[in-house]
């Protein structure tokens, strides 16, 4: 009966073809108990690194997290990029959509918080911090990066300082982004 139940929730999720993925990726990042009851479902998933760590709090249920699922028909259903070196927290029911991108540094930490939604064309490029608080939603092609990607150097009265290059973005709780906005290191 329960099989049965899990299966006919995977085929209704449209990631049937997904499963081994889906079982991987569970098994990798949680903890037997929080696992079993695969709570994260991937769509055309690409992993590229699945290294750091992802951290699930809340109550653990069947599919409270959709990664890539398609739903925007302005972008192509290209699934989720994850690009994970760093840490991952989600604090409870999260849905990124279609032609999303996750990327993580190893030093970097990506915080979403309960009830996190994004439509399509997510980009998170998170090399230091970047925060969610709770019910935050984001339309489609926004791009939020904690870092210029490279360090320079400032000369000033003759000394040279050297540029972090990054800094965190927080965003409190009951925000909604709209289409097409990038949001850079240091913003709260």
């Amino acid at each position: 009966m329960a099989d049965d139940m899990v299966k006919n929730a995977i085929r209704r999720t449209k990631c049937f073809w997904y499963l081994p993925q889906i079982i991987w990726f569970n098994f990798h990042y949680l903890p037997f108990k929080q696992a079993i009851k695969l709570p994260i479902l991937l769509y055309k998933p690409k992993l590229l690194r699945c290294k750091g760590t992802l951290t699930l709090n809340g109550a653990i249920s069947f599919g409270i997290i959709k990664l890539g699922f398609y739903t925007v028909p302005n972008y192509p259903n290209n699934g989720i990029i994850w690009n994970v070196r760093g840490n991952v927290i989600i604090e409870d029911f999260c849905i990124i959509g279609n032609d999303s991108l996750i990327d993580v540094g190893e030093k970097g930490t990506l915080t979403l918080g309960k009830h996190f939604v994004s439509s399509a064309a997510l980009k998170i490029n998170c090399y230091n911090s970047i925060s969610f608080g709770s019910n935050n939603m984001i339309g489609f092609d926004n791009h939020f990066i904690d870092t210029n990607i490279h360090t320079y150097k400032i000369v000033k009265r003759g000394r040279e300082f050297k540029a972090k290059g990054y800094a965190p973005i927080v965003i409190g709780s009951y925000n909604w982004f709209g289409f097409g906005i990038t949001t850079i290191a240091g913003t709260t």
